[in-house]
């Protein structure tokens, strides 16, 4: 509740008056804090206690007065409904394949067009995207069609694949939950017929893949501790091992998500045996390990064969970059070689106009910054100025990461622009697309780009983050520990984003997460219901 209340805080001084992405300290800063601050801390914590003990105490009496319990037998989802599901919401989306066809095309995808046309690879954009839709090209032209329909058929590729992940998801919600097998109808429509959904369904970026992957590595891992014997299933095994690598391949923080959640099973796992419990750890280490050896001989030695050129080292560090950036040019406490190293990046005198609060982008491709430098005693440097500025250091990463943990700044909460802000090239035409490859609406009418737009809400990423730190402290309260091992993928997401985001907020970054709250909802569900019939929860 603290943290909460601090976050709501620390939010309502920070003032957005220019472009999220080119503003400058003049527009975009953080308010002078006064003595009003501590009082209205104090303040929310106490409405905050009042709050969650309310609703708890609502919580416990309705379980007391429920009278179904769901069945602890984690049943398979029946194949029959999963696939209808899956088509539905797949023919739901297909208007807008045919309105944007071939599908969004974004700068990030003419970076992987350069690519592909001219032989030269980067991991800057994953290599696996890439090399997806050049596979596809291929075919497409081998039998007679030119590259644009090659790239709409990667995009039904990718389309068909989250549509199962989604139908899939819908089903597995429904059963959870042990609810009526016809009301799954009501989120294979809230999937198919969501705007921001079928939007993402069309994008030719590497998260949509990437973001269905996590949330079924989540949903799989639910089921493991609501068995709680693990993953017993030889198809479920082999669907976590796949999903974990598309994850790694399809964006470069995916390795940290995988590992990360290694490292913490395997000290769960000792730690479970020596206290003798039941839930099966090892049948989830062993296709996370195996999937992370995969991805070590793809990314090391078949990268390598493909000449693949690795991604740079700038991208890594947008954040700390940022924190530097932002001492340099507040004239802030330097030593005499912190300043020379800085000056190696860009002239001192520059950083004050070209260092942007909520976005590394426009330092780091700045023509006058040289990247060289980073490569040696960055982490030295870092610290170095980080002992002297630490407030500048926390306002600078409140700055670049305030959009995925802040709940009342407008900028956030009111983000609609996902899909605009990658500027699709579809309904941009100034932007020209080139490499043989057109955009056409194919139902003729304007109308239909009217009836399906490319902004729309959605929960925010701050909101989304709240609902998973409450739903922790749920399971806690209920004695679930394990339980929140379906929560540690979403996140360890936004951990990777705490330290290394780009940009102040994406939704697309987070998607996952938005995708997983049907997953957090089955598991405080659970959690209540199963106290019921077991009588252990902690009702402190």
């Amino acid at each position: 509740m603290a943290l909460v209340a601090v976050s709501l805080i620390l939010g309502r001084h920070i003032h957005i008056g220019g472009s999220t992405y080119a503003g400058t300290m003049a527009e975009n800063y953080i308010e002078p804090y006064s003595w009003f601050d501590a009082i209205a801390f104090i303040c929310i914590f106490f409405v905050l206690i009042l709050a969650e003990r309310t609703i708890s105490q609502i919580a416990l009496t309705y379980c007391s007065k429920a009278k179904t319990v769901p069945p602890k037998k984690i049943s398979s989802i029946p194949l029959k409904p999963f696939l209808m599901a899956s088509a539905i919401v797949l023919a739901l989306w297909l208007p807008y394949l045919l309105t944007y066809w071939p599908g969004l095309i974004f700068g990030d995808t003419l970076s992987s067009f350069n690519q592909m046309f001219s032989g030269t690879l980067s991991n800057h954009h994953p290599v696996a995207f890439t090399l997806a839709m050049k596979l596809c090209v291929q075919i497409a032209t081998a039998i007679g069609f030119g590259r644009t329909t090659g790239i709409a058929l990667y995009t039904i590729t990718q389309m068909s694949f989250m549509a199962l992940c989604f139908g899939y998801l819908s089903v597995w919600f429904i059963e959870r939950l042990s609810i009526r097998k016809h009301f799954v109808w009501l989120p294979v429509a809230l999937f198919g017929l969501s705007p921001y959904i079928a939007a993402y369904s069309i994008a030719l970026w590497k998260d949509p893949v990437f973001s269905c992957c996590i949330c079924m590595i989540s949903t799989l891992l639910a089921d493991a501790v609501l068995s709680e014997k693990g993953i017993t299933s030889r198809l479920k095994t082999v669907s976590l091992c796949f999903f974990s690598l598309i994850a790694m391949l399809f964006r470069n923080n995916g390795a940290y998500i995988v590992l990360a959640l290694i490292l913490l099973l395997a000290v769960a796992s000792i730690v479970i045996h020596v206290r003798k419990k039941s839930l099966r750890y090892v049948s989830i280490l062993l296709p996370l390990c195996i999937s992370l050896v995969a991805y070590g001989v793809i990314s090391g030695p078949a990268y390598s064969a493909l000449h693949v050129t690795p991604t740079e080292k700038v991208e890594s560090l947008g954040i700390p970059l940022n924190q530097m950036a932002r001492v340099a040019a507040l004239n802030g406490d330097m030593s005499d070689s912190d300043r020379a190293y800085m000056n190696s990046l860009l002239p001192l005198d520059q950083y004050k106009d070209k260092y942007r609060p909520t976005c590394t982008d426009m330092l780091k491709w700045d023509p006058e910054f040289n990247a060289e430098p980073l490569n040696n005693d960055f982490w030295s440097h870092w610290v170095s100025m980080l002992i002297r500025n630490p407030r500048v250091y926390f306002e600078a990463w409140e700055m670049q990461t305030f959009g995925y943990w802040t709940v009342n700044v407008p900028a956030a909460a009111l983000h609609t622009t996902n899909i605009d802000g990658g500027v699709p090239r579809n309904v941009h035409p100034e932007h020209e697309i080139g490499f043989d490859i057109a955009s056409h609406n194919l139902l003729g009418s304007e109308t239909f780009r009217i009836a399906l737009p490319l902004s729309s809400y959605s929960i925010s990423g701050g909101m989304v983050f709240w609902i998973l730190i409450a739903a922790c402290l749920i399971l806690i309260r209920y004695k679930k520990w394990q339980w929140m091992l379906p929560l540690l993928p979403l996140l360890l997401l936004y951990g990777t984003l705490f330290v290394a985001s780009p940009i102040w907020y994406w939704p697309r970054y987070i998607f996952a997460a938005q995708l997983a709250i049907p997953v957090v909802i089955v598991l405080v569900y659970r959690a209540v219901f199963d106290s019921k019939s077991t009588g252990t929860p902690d009702s402190r």
